[in-house]
């Protein structure tokens, strides 16, 4: 993470102390607060160049978002960015207690520039009535460009809020598809219930090693022989699992001068990933076979928990080989 940044970051995992606002329902321990809202964080003005970091303070609200610090239910929006939520409110289940400010700290950066309009984030909150959105206002904002150079934030604010209330659910599950339970032979993939030659597959990755991942460097070696990623350089694809709020580059170093090709990829996270399913990326075979597992050697170059802590035997493999429609 970029230095010099404020104190903001510094105090992203401290609950602050002191009276705080006149509303904020979530400091009475009398309210039932059985509305169950998500709201919606949008960037709509202005550009990110390198890092974001927003205080909104909702104590208008009567209520608090759910999970304490960096645990705070929220769910990001757009796949470019890291993005991350912090709620200040340390309650069991992030209630605010009487000390406490009733502040959410959002954090985003990224390393390509982006700009607005862009959705960041849609966090849980547990109300005792349907907020609204002049209810959460963003009290201080500080950017900085790709080279740590103090600019003007972008404009965040709220643009959705969608309540369900106490009542009674009903789930339908979705229809089957046309492919769900249909097996196809190796070398062959599922197409509207058909089953294809294709020689497209995806090859999922994972992590090995238990550990809440701050960052981790890999290079994939595979036989330039019997197949390549698709796309190249940087844009080879392949893609993080969704749920992980991680930086991510890639880049397929191509078979031009060697037997051997290389895919590079690097991620990092300012609260820590699990081990466990990591990445996932396209590849064409040339053979007119599946690939195995043994067509990929994965070299671990860092691997480092949270607090910079390294990793001990760090280790990432294949954990999926699947066929895709050709």
């Amino acid at each position: 993470m970029r230095s010099g940044l404020p104190l903001l970051l510094a105090v992203l995992v401290t609950a602050g102390c002191g009276e705080h606002g006149s509303g904020g329902g979530g400091s009475d321990p009398t309210n039932t607060f059985d509305i169950d809202c998500r709201v919606r964080f949008t960037m709509t003005d202005g550009d990110l160049l390198g890092d974001l970091q927003a205080t909104v303070d909702y104590g208008r609200a009567a209520g608090h978002f759910v999970g304490v610090n960096t645990d705070v239910e929220c769910l990001r929006l757009d796949v470019r960015p890291a993005v991350f939520g912090v709620n200040q409110c340390s309650g069991p289940g992030g209630e605010c207690r009487k000390s406490d400010p009733h502040e959410l700290y959002i954090t985003a950066q990224t390393i390509p520039p982006l700009s607005a309009p862009m959705d960041l984030l849609e966090c849980r909150f547990a109300a005792s009535s349907p907020p609204e959105s002049a209810d959460f206002v963003v009290t201080a904002a500080y950017a900085t460009d790709a080279d740590s150079q103090e600019m003007t934030p972008a404009t965040i604010v709220v643009t959705a809020i969608d309540c369900d209330g106490p009542v009674a659910t009903t789930t339908t599950l979705p229809a089957a598809g046309p492919c769900d339970g249909v097996e196809c032979r190796s070398g062959e993939a599922c197409v509207d219930g058909d089953c294809v030659a294709t020689d497209r597959y995806l090859i999922e990755f994972q992590t090995d090693i238990a550990a809440l991942y701050e960052s981790l460097d890999v290079q994939v070696h595979y036989a330039c022989g019997e197949g390549s990623f698709d796309g190249a350089g940087a844009n080879v694809t392949c893609s993080m699992v969704p749920l992980l709020n991680v930086f991510a580059a890639f880049n397929d170093w191509g078979c031009a001068e060697s037997a051997d090709g290389v895919l590079s990829a690097g991620a990092i996270s300012l609260t820590g990933w699990p081990g466990g399913p990591l990445m996932s990326c396209e590849y064409t075979s040339t053979t007119g076979t599946s690939p195995t597992p043994e067509s990929f050697h994965v070299e671990v170059r860092e691997a480092h928990a949270l607090g910079e802590k390294p990793v001990e035997n760090p280790s990432v493999s294949v954990s999926g080989i699947r066929p895709l429609a050709p």
